[in-house]
């Protein structure tokens, strides 16, 4: 769905498969003035379809009915969510998702990188970028068109949302 043509894009994809119009939906976002990101259910569906330029930003804590959250691999905490309604929880991620977060950051960085070319020699001898570089890459790579974030979440029952809304406002143009 286009916001509008000024803004962002993005598409959804479902569990069981492509959403009607999830491609035409990309080719549209693409005209889009602003970034693209893309709210998924299955990352190796988004990779085989569109390209390695998507990276997560955020990964499930859990699947289908055991969905508690998400990892925010930007700031590197895990979100949770409840099921009445209350407000988001910010956490330390637990330390059985701790490995597959750290691999997912390094791929976004590496995804990332390239929008700035002081960062990404620094990146390429081996030095860690602070949250500031990250953060700043991550709205250059957007913009230039190089990178687009994936977001895990559900749209129904409204988890993984907050997080979304403020990246956009964060790092989009």
């Amino acid at each position: 769905m286009i916001l509008s043509r000024k803004s962002i894009g993005y598409i959804t994809l479902a569990c069981a498969g492509w959403v009607p119009f999830s491609s035409c939906t990309w080719r549209q976002a693409g005209c889009a003035a602003g970034g693209i990101a893309a709210m998924a259910a299955a990352m190796a569906l988004l990779h085989a379809r569109f390209g390695k330029r998507l990276s997560p930003v955020t990964l499930p804590l859990g699947q289908q009915a055991d969905f508690q959250g998400v990892i925010d691999v930007v700031r590197m905490k895990a979100r949770y969510f409840d099921k009445d309604g209350s407000p988001e929880r910010v956490e330390e991620i637990p330390a059985e998702f701790q490995e597959r977060a750290d691999s997912a950051r390094e791929r976004l960085i590496d995804a990332v990188a390239e929008a700035d070319e002081e960062i990404m020699m620094k990146y390429l001898e081996g030095e860690e970028l602070t949250q500031e570089e990250l953060e700043k890459c991550i709205h250059d790579a957007i913009n230039q068109g190089v990178f687009v974030p994936v977001y895990t979440g559900s749209t129904i029952i409204k988890q993984g949302i907050q997080g979304l809304m403020e990246d956009i406002a964060t790092f989009f143009p």
